[in-house]
């Protein structure tokens, strides 16, 4: 479990996050929601342990993820990007073994037949083992992202973080990205994302916390708390909310 308490970060005088604490369990995806400059980016990076919190603290199972060290964190905390542009043409399974190195004897950090298994496990985990042996900068966006996805599932941590991790895929492969997701969430993972898709967050998140201003400004179950006027406060646009069933819902523009 990971737990944020009391968390307020600034940059110089300005103050990006105040007072934020929430919980991540094992089995739930977790979505983000705000808008631009509300602060989410900052606040996955205290996650990560990449920025000190002024006050307040991070936590996972119970350790303080500031005291951990770097390979210590990466076994329990895995980063996807939104995307990954790498200088070489890796194959795909080269971009997966990669994600092995904080798991690997420092004497001896060159994966090898046990590591490869592995990774291709992970890869048919996420039904793309037929990829393995592809340029990964040839691939589509959306094949891309689930590469990513296989590459922090290879670092053998159970919390996965991702900042937008659909925001340059088309709406098919969202829904792709979004399923595996779901699927991983399912599995007993834990996943924490951030979105400007109210729709990913309604259909897919078990539960959602967003924030406005730095600050915390509704968290619950999405059925519970998304609405026309929850948009309203966050995005600054009237919407009406059309329901097309028990799992599907869509929201509009009002023309006026």
């Amino acid at each position: 479990m990971m737990k944020v308490s009391g968390l307020s970060f600034s940059y110089g005088s300005k103050e990006v996050l105040h007072n934020i604490s929430f919980e991540a369990v094992s089995g739930e995806l977790l979505c983000v929601l705000g808008h631009n400059g509300a602060g989410k980016t900052t606040l996955f990076r205290c996650m990560l342990g990449l920025l000190k919190p002024e006050n307040g603290s991070v936590s996972i199972d119970g350790a303080d993820i500031t005291a951990m060290k770097p390979a210590e964190r990466a076994r329990c905390i895995a980063y996807i990007p939104q995307a990954a542009r790498p200088v070489f043409a890796y194959s795909v399974i080269d971009m997966v073994l990669m994600g092995m190195t904080p798991r690997l004897d420092r004497g001896h950090l060159n994966p090898g037949s046990e590591e490869r298994k592995t990774a291709i496990r992970i890869l048919d985990q996420m039904g793309i083992a037929d990829l393995a042996e592809r340029d990964y900068t040839k691939l589509s966006g959306g094949e891309q992202q689930l590469v990513l996805i296989a590459r922090a599932l290879a670092q053998g941590a159970e919390t996965l973080i991702m900042d937008e991790p659909t925001s340059s895929l088309d709406y098919g492969n969202q829904m792709k990205v979004q399923r595996r997701l779901k699927e991983l969430a399912s599995e007993g993972y834990t996943i924490v994302q951030s979105s400007h898709n109210p729709e990913q967050a309604f259909v897919f998140a078990d539960r959602v916390i967003c924030i406005k201003d730095g600050r915390i400004f509704r968290e619950g179950k999405p059925r519970d708390i998304m609405d026309e006027q929850l948009i309203k406060d966050l995005y600054g646009i009237d919407v009406e909310m059309i329901s097309g069933g028990e799992d599907k819902a869509r929201f509009f523009l009002i023309r006026e």
